[in-house]
């Protein structure tokens, strides 16, 4: 599962059902916006595993890990080819597809 530590942010496209797990160390923000342009679901700070998803429509998922560090994980992730990382900047990327996230 990809890690983000203290500071760092990824934003993923979510596809129309699909579903991610965040699972902090201390606290992450959350946020969704999808393709009409408002959000899926209200922002939101957790502290422990939760789950985003699944939404009618598809969109972007934010994680901004605010004090420890931050994993993630979704049914996309999980089916990636080896070679995806994120960079110290927070980009997500995937081969094959345009890099994501904060930079």
């Amino acid at each position: 599962m990809p890690t983000l530590t203290q500071g760092q942010s990824v934003t993923l496209q979510m596809s129309e059902g699909e579903s991610w797990t965040v699972t902090p160390t201390g606290q992450a923000q959350i946020s969704t916006l999808g393709v009409s342009g408002g959000p899926l679901q209200a922002p939101t700070t957790i502290a422990t595993a939760t789950t985003f998803g699944p939404y009618a429509e598809s969109g972007t998922l934010t994680i901004f890990a605010m004090t420890g560090s931050a994993t993630y994980t979704g049914s996309e992730l999980s089916a990636l080819v080896s070679g995806a990382w994120i960079s110290s900047a927070g980009r997500f990327f995937i081969p094959g597809r345009q890099p994501v996230g904060s930079g």
